[in-house]
Order: structure tokens, then C-alpha cells, then sequence
């Protein structure tokens, strides 16, 4: 059976509305400025995000990144491992002393 059928578009339609309803309901938003040299980190998978518009006439810099996520959990297992090693050394450094 096609997905393209009418029977799926007019159900699918609904959806979308429901969630863009959602979406743009300002009970679900949440705003905040971000001072100069503030960063924000945000989990593409887990949060919708937006911004307000920039004007023409702005200095404000917008940079942007991707870090894929097993980068990430490969990076935090490494730190943590090293916290881990880092706080057993001074654990046994303070016992010997």
C-alpha cells in the first residue's frame, strides 16, 4: 500500500497541525539573551530551537558547530575516565601523607 494515498495525507495533515500548534504555542517556549561571550550547547536530537531575527544593521556574530554524537560520547568517556584517574591519584597522594 502507498504511504501517498489519501487515506495517510489527510491523517498525516492533522498531525502536523497538532504539532505545530505545539511548537508555537508560548506556553512551550522558552526565551533568553545571551550576553557577549556567552555560550549556548544545544542537543539537536533532544531540543527544537530558534532564534529571533538579526537585523541588518546588527554586529551580533552567530557561529555555529556539529559535534556527532558518538564524537561526543567518545570525548565524555575519555574525560571521565581521566577525572576518575585524577581523583584516584590524589585520593592516594592525601592517604600517604
Amino acid at each position: 500500500m502507498c504511504c501517498y494515498c489519501v487515506a495517510n495525507v489527510l491523517p498525516f495533515y492533522k498531525a502536523w497541525k497538532t504539532m505545530c500548534d505545539e511548537v508555537r504555542d508560548p506556553a512551550n517556549e522558552a526565551w533568553f539573551k545571551l550576553e557577549p561571550g556567552s555560550l549556548i550547547l544545544l542537543n539537536n536530537r533532544r531540543v527544537l530551537h530558534g532564534r529571533s531575527g538579526i537585523s541588518l544593521s546588527s554586529t551580533r556574530v552567530l557561529c555555529g558547530c556539529y559535534v556527532s554524537y558518538e564524537d561526543y560520547t567518545s570525548r565524555l568517556s575519555v574525560l571521565e575516565h581521566t577525572l576518575a584517574t585524577h581523583q584516584q591519584h590524589i585520593s592516594n597522594t592525601s592517604a600517604t601523607h
